[in-house]
């Protein structure tokens, strides 16, 4: 029981220094996350548009 205690307080330690890691990384790299995910939600969109139909 004390091991599994210790297994879990390890992983909510390595848990809380990884998000700390994360957040000392430079900001361009979140500017960069977002960037893409835009991209990607504006395309999704651009696909979903209906096709013109040509007037004559």
């Amino acid at each position: 029981m004390i091991g599994l205690m210790g297994l879990v307080a390890l992983l909510i330690d390595l848990a809380g220094l990884s998000f700390i890691k994360i957040m000392q990384t430079p900001p361009e790299i979140f500017v960069g996350i977002a960037m893409i995910a835009l991209g990607y939600r504006a395309m999704k969109d651009l696909l979903k548009m209906p096709k013109k139909t040509k007037v004559k």
